[in-house]
């Protein structure tokens, strides 16, 4: 679960993070007493990039802020539009860093990520980013941000506690930033939290459970097929063709339009996804319920990747129709999907300018098969944070 802003600077407000003060304001009429001003007003959408999209502003008195509330309300953010905004702090000028735990599948075990240069252009400065053992964060971290160990110190040591206490997947400060007395707060925070945690952090707020979400497998080719067998099929064949699925979606039988955007749409949000491969074999599913889907989540999804779809069985030549005046192309066959999704890969850390902490954070070189991550979040045998650690 990708938790967003408040939710996760208010669960580092419980362990004693460092955070500025904030107020969650949803409408421009809602605007509470008394405010500190200048500071900074954050649309509260589960993506990277707000910033450049102009989802996050400075203002500098009240009278100007309804207003931007209201623009901020109404900004899209690649096919996100909020229900909420951010009105926080506006912190004095200073060197912003870049911190980051994350759990490593492959070695079971708990890494920190560490950058002095920090902000919107973290991806730019990815070959900053420096990988340190959980054990070696209280000597290492200090002299690779460029900061005062007596500073440093009490936060990693609230940071881990936070990440242990409360199955993280990744927890990514960016910006991190020291101020002139050489104290250090979280400006921004990145959460994901282990999706199998669920029954043991009821307190978080967890989406409802509805359809078949992706499971996320840490590669950049996104993959949606109707049936497991055809979904296993398909990554088993991606990877023999040298390329790594992004995910594991079963979207079964029936799925609309509605549900197939849906899918999209959380493809999208995982990190690193630089193309889609749609492999369907219609049955239950009609092929021109799947090719409605692929158009209208051309329409409602800015920034949607490049889309590579094959298609057979029923009403596949309405959907060819449909898919060809909407000028969508469909392949002839599994392997040509394959092959152009391969032209389009990029390496997971530069894979796109947007800020987004996963993607730098990504674990791109785990060794465990796909059958393998998939039994593992369908809740075989896997390995938890908290196995991480004693690991």
């Amino acid at each position: 679960m990708n938790l967003l802003e408040y939710h996760a600077k208010s669960l580092l407000t419980e362990h004693a993070v460092p955070v500025p003060r904030s107020w969650l304001v949803r409408d421009s009429s809602t605007i509470p007493e008394p405010l500190s001003f200048p500071l900074v007003a954050k649309s509260q959408v589960p993506v990277g990039g707000r910033g450049k999209a102009g989802g996050i502003v400075n203002v500098d008195t009240r009278e100007a802020l309804p207003m931007v509330i209201d623009q901020i309300l109404a900004l899209d953010i690649k096919g996100h539009r909020p229900s909420s905004v951010l009105l926080e702090e506006k912190l004095e000028t200073g060197r912003e860093l870049y911190l980051a735990l994350r759990l490593n599948r492959d070695a079971r075990s708990i890494e920190w990520l560490a950058s002095p240069s920090g902000g919107i252009d973290i991806e730019t400065n990815a070959s900053s980013v420096e990988t340190v053992a959980l054990d070696d964060g209280a000597a290492k971290l200090p002299s690779i941000l460029g900061v005062e160990e007596a500073a440093l110190s009490p936060l990693i040591e609230v940071l881990l506690e936070t990440f242990k206490a409360s199955d993280l997947m990744l927890l990514e400060i960016n910006p991190l930033i020291e101020l002139s007395d050489n104290s250090l707060v979280c400006a921004d925070a990145k959460i994901l939290v282990d999706d199998n945690a669920r029954f043991r952090q009821p307190t978080l707020p967890w989406p409802e459970v509805s359809g078949n979400p992706p499971k996320p497998l840490g590669g950049t080719i996104g993959c949606i097929a109707n049936g497991a067998g055809m979904a296993m099929s398909t990554m088993d064949t991606i990877v023999a063709a040298g390329g790594k699925p992004a995910n594991f979606l079963d979207i079964g039988g029936g799925t609309g339009e509605k549900e197939f955007v849906t899918a999209l749409r959380q493809i999208m949000e995982l990190p690193g996804v630089s193309s889609i491969i749609v492999n369907i074999f219609a049955g239950i599913s009609r092929c021109d319920e799947i090719a409605r889907g692929i158009i209208a989540a051309r329409e409602q999804l800015p920034g949607l990747p490049p889309l590579f779809i094959r298609l057979e069985g029923t009403n596949r030549d309405i959907a060819v129709q449909l898919l060809t005046d909407a000028g969508i192309t469909i392949e002839p066959n599994l392997a040509t999907c394959i092959q152009k999704a391969l032209q389009t890969t990029t390496p997971l850390a530069t894979s796109s300018n947007e800020t987004s902490a996963a993607r730098v954070s990504a674990d791109a070189g785990s060794t465990e098969t796909w059958r393998e991550a998939v039994e593992r979040e369908d809740g075989g045998e896997k390995a938890t944070p908290n196995e991480g650690q004693t690991s």
